[in-house]
C-alpha cells in the first residue's frame, strides 16, 4: 500500500508507494514537518497518493497526457470517484446531489470543455447566466463555492493551472430603523407573558444600543450606579471594554428590574434563556405572529439603528452618537442618517442655503443647446 517514513537531513516526512502508472516504487516528500503531531497529516496525503494510483490501476488507459484533454463532466466524474473512495470524508448524498447540480448548471451556462480551457470569463458568464435564471445571491454563492472546490482538485492533480471560479458572495443588507408605529404594535405584541423577558431585552437593546451578545454579557458588576456608567466588553472584533453613559430611565429601568439586589458575578439578562439562541427563537415566534397580521417582519439588531436615530433627532452632534453607540467607523453612522435624513436634509438645504440666488439672477442662465 504504502509508508511514511523520517529522512536523514531531511525536515519533513517522506512517504513510499507503488505508482501503478509506472509500476515502479515511488519516493516523494509530503512538505509537512516531521513532528509526531504532523504525522496524521502526512498519512492523508499518503492515502491520496495512493488512491490516485488505484484509479490509474483500474483504468490503464487513463495517464496525464489524457488528462489534458478531459472534459469537465469526466473530470468531474474522477473528482466524486475519488472523494467516494476515501475512508474518513466520504460525501454525503445530498452533497453529491449539490455537486452534481452546480456542474450541470455550469455546463448549461458555458459548455463541456476541455478542463483547461475554463478561465475568468466563463466565471462571469456563468454569473449572468444565474442572474438571468433568477437564481437567489446564496444560491449563486452555493454553486460557485463548489466549483471552486472542484477545480482546486484539478489543480492538484495539474489538469489545469489557474482555479477560473470566484466565489459569489451574498450582497449586504444595512435595514433601516423600525418605524415608530410598528415598534409601538411590536412592544404592544411583547407585553403578554409568554414574551415578557423577551419585552425586557428588547427595551434594553432599544435603550442601550448595544447588540445582543454584548447585552447579554453584561453583569451587575459592570453597573455603577453611583457614578452613572456602565462597562460593555464590545465583542464585535474583541475590542477593549468601553464604558457607556447610564442615563436616569435606564437606571430607573434597571434598578424596577432588581438589578441592584443582584450578586456582583450574576448576568443581569440570563435568568430565563441562558444564551442569545433562546431570545433569537422567541423572537421568530413572535415576528411570525407579527408578519401574520401586518406583513412586515423586522431583526433585533434593528433597535440599534432606533436607538441612534433617536439621539441624532434629539439634537445630539454626530459626532458624540458616534462614541456612544461605538461604531468603529462613524462612516457607518453617517451613511445611516443620510440614508435616513434624505429628504429632511433636502428641504434644509432648500429652505436655509442659497448658493447662487444671492450672487446673481438666475432668470439669466439660458439653455446649452
Amino acid at each position: 500500500m504504502g509508508s511514511i517514513y523520517k529522512r536523514k537531513n531531511s525536515p519533513y516526512w517522506w512517504m513510499k508507494w507503488r505508482d501503478h502508472s509506472t509500476g515502479k516504487i515511488r519516493r516523494e516528500s509530503t512538505l509537512i514537518k516531521n513532528v509526531k503531531s504532523k504525522k496524521r497529516d502526512a498519512e492523508k496525503k499518503l492515502e491520496e497518493r495512493v488512491l490516485e494510483s488505484k484509479m490509474y490501476k483500474e483504468n490503464p488507459d487513463f495517464n496525464y497526457k489524457k488528462s489534458k484533454r478531459l472534459k469537465l463532466s469526466e473530470g468531474f466524474k474522477l473528482f466524486l470517484d475519488y472523494k467516494q473512495k476515501r475512508k474518513n470524508e466520504k460525501l454525503a448524498e445530498k452533497t453529491v446531489i449539490s455537486y452534481k447540480s452546480s456542474v450541470s448548471h455550469f455546463i448549461l451556462a458555458v459548455k463541456d470543455r476541455p478542463i483547461y480551457q475554463y478561465c475568468d470569463e466563463d466565471c462571469a458568464d456563468f454569473e449572468e447566466y444565474m442572474d438571468l435564471h433568477n437564481l437567489s445571491r446564496n444560491t449563486q454563492g452555493i454553486h460557485t463555492r463548489q466549483l471552486k472546490a472542484i477545480f482546486n482538485w484539478f489543480i492538484a492533480k495539474e489538469y489545469i493551472r489557474k482555479n477560473p471560479i470566484y466565489v459569489i458572495r451574498p450582497r449586504k443588507t444595512n435595514p433601516l430603523p423600525i418605524p415608530y408605529e410598528h415598534m409601538k404594535l411590536i412592544f404592544e405584541l411583547l407585553s403578554q407573558p409568554r414574551y415578557y423577558h423577551l419585552l425586557i431585552l428588547n427595551i434594553l437593546l432599544l435603550m442601550t444600543g448595544l447588540r445582543s451578545n454584548e447585552l447579554l454579557n453584561v453583569r451587575k458588576k459592570d453597573i455603577n450606579f453611583a457614578e452613572s456608567f456602565y462597562i460593555v466588553q464590545n465583542k464585535k472584533g474583541k475590542k477593549d471594554n468601553v464604558i457607556k453613559p447610564l442615563p436616569e430611565e435606564l437606571k430607573l429601568i434597571l434598578r424596577l428590574l432588581g438589578v441592584e439586589k443582584m450578586n456582583d458575578d450574576e448576568y443581569i439578562l440570563r435568568t430565563h434563556y441562558k444564551n442569545y439562541y433562546g431570545y433569537e427563537s422567541a423572537w421568530r415566534r413572535a415576528m411570525a405572529e407579527f408578519e401574520a397580521v401586518h406583513k412586515a417582519k423586522y431583526q433585533m439588531k434593528q433597535f440599534r439603528k432606533n436607538f441612534s436615530s433617536f439621539l441624532i433627532d434629539s439634537g445630539l452632534d454626530i459626532y458624540d452618537v458616534h462614541q456612544v453607540v461605538g461604531h468603529s467607523d462613524i462612516k457607518t453612522l453617517v451613511e445611516h442618517y443620510l440614508a435616513r435624513n434624505r429628504n429632511k436634509i433636502k428641504k434644509e438645504i432648500d429652505t436655509k442655503v442659497k448658493f447662487i440666488g444671492n450672487l446673481l439672477d438666475i432668470s439669466m442662465i439660458k439653455s446649452l443647446r
